[in-house]
Parts: C-alpha cells; structure tokens; sequence
C-alpha cells in the first residue's frame, strides 16, 4: 500500500489484440503455473519455426505430412445419391437413403446435414 503513494502519474494505453499476443500469453502462463507457495519460477521461451525455410524455397518439391487413406464411411452412400443418384443395390437400404437424404446437402464437396427446429 506505500508503493501506492509513490506513484505519482498513470497513463492508460489501449493495446490491439493484434499487437499484445506475446502479453496475452505470458498472462495465461502466469494463472496457469501461480503457485503461491514457490517464490521463484524460472520460464524459459523457446523459439521454433513450424516451416522450414529449405522447404520454403523449393516450392517444386513435394513432402508428406500426413497421409490420410480414405475408406467408406455411412456418408459415402448419401453424396453418392446426391451427386449421380445411384442408390444402394440392397432395396431396404436404398430406401432408407432416399428417405434420410430429404434432411441432407451437398454443395461444394461438403455434406450438409439440415435440422429443422
């Protein structure tokens, strides 16, 4: 509370978001490790690019990441019957398709799916 009074002028400054990332996270950090009970916490800040600057310069190479296999999964049947109508050669499932694709869309490679409330 002395330390209060010694203070004799403050100015309030309005910081963007865009520009306080670096506070913004040093803040989280802070709550994050407050242990009340230790009085001195060593941080260290380490610096990592997530791209490599080698492959950066040789846009012509090609490098994989992660590969995903796609395998069939129940939305296969629905985009099937929206984008070419071909149903299902077993009848019980086709009618079920052609019954539940009333509630679904497909724009721009995308299944959507509508609910009505």
């Amino acid at each position: 509370m002395e330390l209060l009074f010694l203070i004799l002028e403050v100015t309030l400054v309005r910081v963007p978001r865009s520009e306080n990332g670096r506070a913004d996270a040093l803040a989280k950090l802070a709550k994050e490790l407050a242990d009340l009970t230790v009085n001195l916490l060593s941080i260290i800040v380490q610096y990592q690019q997530t791209l490599c600057l080698a492959v950066l310069s040789s846009p012509n190479q090609t490098l994989a990441v992660f590969v995903v296999e796609e395998t069939l999964d129940w939305r296969v049947p629905f985009i099937e019957y929206l984008k070419h109508g071909r149903l299902q050669d077993d009848r019980s499932l086709a009618t079920q398709i052609r019954n539940r694709v009333l509630s679904f869309s497909y724009v721009n490679e995308t299944l959507d799916r509508h609910s009505f409330d």
